[in-house]
């Protein structure tokens, strides 16, 4: 077996590895009403907890991948693992003990979210970086759509996971206070496989704003900033199109989020390894669906709306690996845990921006939201044809 086929092989341990952090993004989610319940908190100040926690997850995501840089991966996510599952224990302790007072309630969970968005935060950039030292580019963008697939496949379990708390209400909580155990199947390797090379000491740090980087934060901020947009509208809008009301509404996002996450993983596992396009074509291609897509959401047709969210899916599925596979194959390899880390930031702010633009866009029109959605993929598509196209 060559090293090539081992590097992938790695990839779909480190997929099944990083999944805990998708499984907590949708889980926790989920289970913000048994989180009101057993805290006596109120859903806006658990709101407030998760998006301390996103800020945290932006700051910390490039010092991360510069961590994994300078101790080597594997040790880096092991250190990782360790203070996620500590902030879940805090988090299943409020959970078990019962209501208390509401300073140290709040206070315990703001602790638990903020270590965990600081941690999760290094996650993916680290293992993205981790593949992106061992792989040519070709490879690297399969290895690459592979941790993505992970990613999403967290995701769909931890919504499955939220189920169970019909049977055992306790049940959910344990599995999500659990699920970064999923790091220890991150493979072990010797220094050379799970340290930068010699080269990783060139920049200490690697700022936002190197001429490398920064169109791909660019990138990336427009094309999740275009997602979010339609995410954030999808059950007021099938509300509207459907003529239903909000429970129904909301299973029916529920369903339609799930299908479009499976056309994802479909995408990265069986598409991206068949393509036999350069990353910038990819990006161009993915960005172009994602625009296309969210203006056949504008029909108010359901199953029309559906194909043009899984197209808007499948869109994003291609352009995202392509576009960090192409970023790092730009990068010396002791940048490229720095560099992804710059990116999972640029991707968080573009959610929220996406979400708070979508949803004050929805109260003009019903329509506005998806237009600004195509507006901003049409950007990103300029600015992906506008940049040179580098193979290393």
């Amino acid at each position: 077996m060559d090293f090539d086929d081992t590097a992938l092989k790695m990839s779909s341990r480190l997929s099944v590895a990083v999944s805990t952090i998708g499984f907590n993004q949708t889980a926790f989610i989920a289970l913000v009403p048994l989180i009101a319940t057993a805290t006596g908190l109120q859903t806006g100040e658990i709101g407030l907890t998760a998006g301390l926690g996103a800020v945290a997850f932006v700051a910390s995501a490039p010092l991360c991948g510069m961590l994994g840089a300078r101790i080597g991966a594997r040790r880096a996510l092991y250190w990782l693992g360790v203070v996620l599952l500590l902030a879940q224990l805090i988090f299943l302790a409020l959970m078990v003990v019962g209501p208390l007072p509401y300073v140290p309630a709040l206070g315990l969970l703001v602790i638990s979210r903020l270590v965990y968005g600081a941690a999760s935060a290094g996650i993916m950039p680290i293992a993205q970086a981790w593949i992106s030292g061992l792989l040519p580019q070709k490879e690297r963008t399969v290895a690459l759509a592979r941790l993505s697939a992970g990613l999403s496949i967290g995701r769909i379990l931890g919504s499955a996971a939220a189920v169970t708390a019909s049977v055992m209400p306790l049940l959910p909580i344990m599995l999500l206070v659990a699920s970064p155990l999923s790091l220890l199947l991150a493979p072990a390797a010797n220094d050379t496989v799970g340290k930068a090379g010699p080269r990783s000491d060139s920049r200490a740090y690697l700022s936002p704003l190197d001429g490398r980087l920064l169109p791909f934060l660019g990138l990336g901020f427009l094309v999740t900033m275009s997602f979010g947009h339609v995410q954030v509208i999808l059950g007021p809008l099938l509300q509207l199109h459907l003529a239903v009301g909000p429970a129904e509404a909301t299973a029916a996002a529920g369903i339609t989020l799930i299908v479009v996450a499976l056309a994802m993983i479909a995408t990265q596992i069986l598409v991206i390894p068949r393509l036999r396009l350069d990353n910038r074509t990819c990006v161009i291609l993915g960005t172009v669906l994602l625009a296309a897509g969210v203006l056949l959401v504008a029909v108010p047709l359901a199953y029309v709306n559906l194909c043009g969210l899984v197209m808007a899916g499948v869109g994003m599925a291609i352009a995202t690996p392509n576009y960090l596979g192409w970023l790092t194959g730009r990068m010396e390899q002791g940048e490229q845990g720095a560099a992804a880390g710059w990116l999972a930031s640029a991707h968080v702010l573009g959610q929220g921006a996406g979400a708070i633009s979508g949803g004050y866009l929805f109260t003009v029109s019903a329509q506005a939201p998806l237009f600004a959605s195509a507006i901003l993929a049409g950007v990103a598509v300029l600015l992906a044809f506008s940049m040179k196209a580098r193979i290393t």
